[in-house]
């Protein structure tokens, strides 16, 4: 639950709002596609992880 609460920054709200965007033209277009999009970049956001968030590293 903090990870849900914590550390907003711009990049993790645009996230979001994108999010919500792609769902709702999913929804209204009936497109899967964009479900599933949306789907993706809507967890990212809620549960602050990807790249964007500085989370990423590889191994060396």
């Amino acid at each position: 639950m903090k990870t849900l609460t914590k550390n907003w920054t711009i990049t993790r709200g645009i996230h979001f709002v994108m999010s919500v965007v792609v769902l709702y033209y999913a929804f209204e277009l009936s497109n899967i596609f964009l479900g599933i999009l949306g789907g993706g970049f809507f967890f990212q956001s809620i549960l602050s992880v990807g790249c964007s968030t500085g989370n990423c590293s590889t191994r060396r």
